[in-house]
């Protein structure tokens, strides 16, 4: 990608994280500039008439058709206009530069070229304008929406949800995507405990998903949000706790001692196999740490040789613990938990 383009991206993420909602330039029905004719009463109509562009989705009836699938065009139009995206680039672009099915002229090709330069749309070469758009593709898209405008990845491991029942047929690349939006609650399934990944997205699912997407922003906007990943590999794993503080007043943290975070690896009935403090002393003395507005601060530990490996077949979950107190934001005594294999959401 050319340099431009990067400083531009960086910019933007800069100025959409922790912005809330109201702020993108979205108000409840702001979209449409005429009546669907078709949605009264409709379990999605509220999301349809707050993100559905009547322009675009209309016939010559004023019908939405709620129930029809998406395309993958009309699927960017309504994601653009529901962000609120305004770029500015130091050149003309062009839409071959990523897609080589869409032409500049298409009336869609600046708002995927938008997309496309966030990292949103992350596919490249074909992108197939007029298909119907996958349930679990559909999902994918609206993470890498989420975590641009959070400025990294969301997930804050409370709790370990269960997997739909048919998460194989989930496309592998996907499958991380639509376990974290489960649980973070923007996806349910449509019964059965199951996602049906492979059905097409209709356009009131993707008008709902919109609603999700932006009521997730201003959910962790003014909040502080906690992230814990591990990247296990062939001779080791590395364990990461990350505090976000994404308020507008710095916070404060309270520490009876110099031990400010913990790690261990559960097995599958999540018992300790492994704990990261367990050899180490810690001096006993009352210290605080403080976390500006906008400012996050990370933890990470290894564990990797011989050490590992022994345990490795047997680890089944990591629990991060972040050990001080804070009347800034709630801290969970029982630490973040999340599942080992699938930890690599991000």
């Amino acid at each position: 990608m050319n340099k431009h383009l990067l400083v531009m991206t960086l910019i933007l993420s800069l100025l959409f994280a922790g912005i809330p909602g109201g702020a993108y330039g979205m108000t409840e029905g702001a979209v449409s500039a005429g009546t669907f004719t078709d949605v009264r009463g409709h379990w999605a109509e509220q999301a349809i008439l707050a993100h559905a562009d009547w322009d675009l989705f209309s016939d010559q009836d004023g019908k939405f058709m709620p129930d029809r699938a998406i395309t993958r065009s009309e699927f960017v139009q309504m994601l653009h206009e529901t962000l609120g995206i305004h770029m500015q680039y130091f050149r003309a672009t062009d839409i071959m530069e990523y897609f080589q099915d869409v032409r500049n002229e298409d009336a869609y090709a600046g708002k995927l070229y938008d997309l496309a330069t966030m990292g949103v749309i992350d596919e490249r070469g074909a992108f197939r304008p007029k298909e119907s758009l996958r349930r679990d593709e559909m999902v994918h898209f609206i993470m890498n929406a989420l975590r641009n405008q959070l400025g990294g990845s969301p997930l804050n491991g409370v709790a370990v949800p269960s997997s739909f029942g048919d998460e194989a047929r989930i496309t592998e690349a996907y499958r991380g995507d639509v376990v974290l939006a489960k649980q973070l609650s923007m996806v349910f399934g449509r019964g059965g405990n199951l996602f049906e990944p492979d059905k097409m997205c209709t356009r009131a699912e993707a008008a709902v998903m919109m609603e999700r997407l932006m009521n997730t922003i201003k959910r962790f906007t003014n909040h502080v949000l906690i992230t814990v990943s591990a990247q296990p590999e062939t001779d080791r794993i590395q364990m990461e706790l990350i505090i976000k503080n994404y308020t507008n007043e710095p916070v404060i943290l309270n520490y009876t001692s110099g031990q400010r975070y913990d790690f261990a690896l559960l097995d599958a009935s999540r018992e300790s196999l492994y704990t990261w403090s367990a050899d180490k002393l810690f001096i006993q003395q009352l210290s605080s740490e403080t976390i500006g507005a906008g400012e996050s601060v990370g933890y990470s530990e290894i564990l990797e040789g011989e050490q590992y490996l022994v345990l490795k077949d047997r680890i089944a979950y990591m629990r991060a613990s972040i050990t001080g107190q804070s009347t800034s934001f709630p801290i969970e005594p029982e630490g973040y938990v999340i599942p080992v294999s699938d930890a690599l959401l991000d």
